[in-house]
């Protein structure tokens, strides 16, 4: 990647590689298994641990009632499943995987797909990847082992489990790797894009579908973009100044909303253009035009090029709005808007056969691109002085003159 709009994204990509290139470092002899976190737990601990850990830490219980307790869900679990034979250990990774509270804790062989369960989650934290060296000593101290038969979800997530007699993994036993809270969504994109997993690939069955789904319609996921449209729809029917304190705080709202949906949804291109026409009503330029890129990585043939040029060209980054409307214009060549910004872009990078070209292309349309020359100075002397350049003089009349 080397043009001016791609920018972002190569920044971004850059940063997930010098990630990855940590976690390699962090890997030692390569000999490791991993886990992803999406935020920093006080312990590396198994479910069953953390459900009890008031009890645990108030002296209520201890280590023998966690392995009571482990056994006890093991034998009404295969109460219900009569019939079917499973090892203890199989059994408790199946467990482990729908939800239930074991005395298990899951890692995989693939840094991959630790990055994916450091990023799935908490997008407003920092995640981390815990790194694991094996050796005889460790696999002997965490019990470490995988299932025979496993399940297509293990499968998938390449999983492997530990089972440390007290139920976390010691601090001085491994390495950690901070993931930004800010590159999450990248890395959920790369990952999908570029390795293959997704939330699909990860949670592949019909137990997974049902639990995503049920997320992703969750009151925690909708209610604040729900409410964030219901204030900008009365604010909207009530005439208010488009520059109104009040309008701001809406827009702020709706923003929010999209960044509670995309934690769920982190694929859904639609979610991260929407956010992107927000913070451009904002003029915060930059941030519409990360969402944007977000987008475009997804689906390059997205609309999201035309609130990203916009931002561009209001960021007074040219060269990046001219790429963009290039695009535009390309696929949808009656995009007139397109052409009226790449026209007033081309003479600020003084382009002047293009520029014109444009301009003519404007006229023949039976539009005008005076408006929003005058957006950038009162008259063609004015810009001239204010930019330091001169502007021919076919050019200038046109600006001169708007159609009517």
């Amino acid at each position: 990647m080397n043009t001016q709009t791609q920018s972002v994204t190569e920044n971004a990509l850059d940063r997930i590689y010098e990630l990855i290139r940590e976690i390699v470092k962090r890997s030692g002899n390569g000999n490791c298994i991993y886990r992803g976190e999406p935020e920093h737990y006080d312990k590396v601990s198994s479910s069953l641990y953390r459900f009890f850990s008031l009890a645990i830490d108030s002296g209520k219980y201890d280590l023998n009632d966690l392995n009571d307790l482990n056994d006890a869900n093991l034998k009404d679990a295969r109460n219900h499943i009569q019939g079917q034979e499973k090892e203890d250990f199989e059994l408790l990774t199946e467990l482990q995987h729908y939800g239930s509270q074991t005395n298990l804790i899951d890692f995989t062989t693939d840094y991959h797909i630790a990055l994916f369960f450091a990023c799935n989650g908490s997008h407003d934290k920092e995640g981390r990847i815990i790194v694991l060296q094996r050796s005889k000593e460790m696999d002997e101290k965490y019990k470490v082992n995988r299932p025979l038969k496993p399940v297509n979800r293990v499968t998938a997530q390449k999983s492997i489990f530990t089972q440390p007699q007290k139920g976390f993994i010691d601090p001085n036993d491994f390495n950690t790797v901070t993931v930004p809270a800010d590159l999450k969504q990248w890395i959920l994109i790369y990952l999908l894009k570029f390795q293959d997993i997704s939330i699909q690939s990860i949670y592949n069955d019909l137990h997974g579908f049902i639990k995503n789904k049920e997320l992703r319609y969750s009151n925690e996921a909708m209610l604040p973009l729900v409410w964030a449209e219901m204030k900008l729809e009365d604010i909207t029917n009530n005439n208010l100044p488009v520059e109104d304190e009040e309008q701001k705080d809406a827009w702020r709202d709706m923003i929010a909303g999209y960044t509670k949906r995309l934690e769920y949804s982190p694929y859904e291109v639609r979610l991260y253009a929407e956010q992107g026409k927000y913070y451009l009503y904002l003029r915060e330029y930059d941030c519409a035009i990360e969402v944007c890129s977000k987008a475009l990585l997804l689906q390059p043939d997205h609309q999201a090029h035309v609130n990203r040029g916009l931002a561009f060209y209001f960021k007074k980054d040219y060269a990046g709005a001219i790429e963009d409307f290039d695009y535009i214009i390309e696929v949808y060549p009656d995009h007139t808007m397109s052409y009226i910004f790449r026209s007033i872009a081309l003479l600020h990078q003084q382009d002047w056969e293009k520029a014109r070209s444009d301009l003519k292309t404007i006229r023949d349309m039976g539009q005008d691109a005076t408006e929003l020359f005058r957006y950038e100075a009162q008259s063609v002397s004015d810009f001239e002085q204010k930019y330091n350049v001169k502007i021919p003089a076919d050019i200038a009349e046109m600006l001169s003159s708007p159609q009517t």
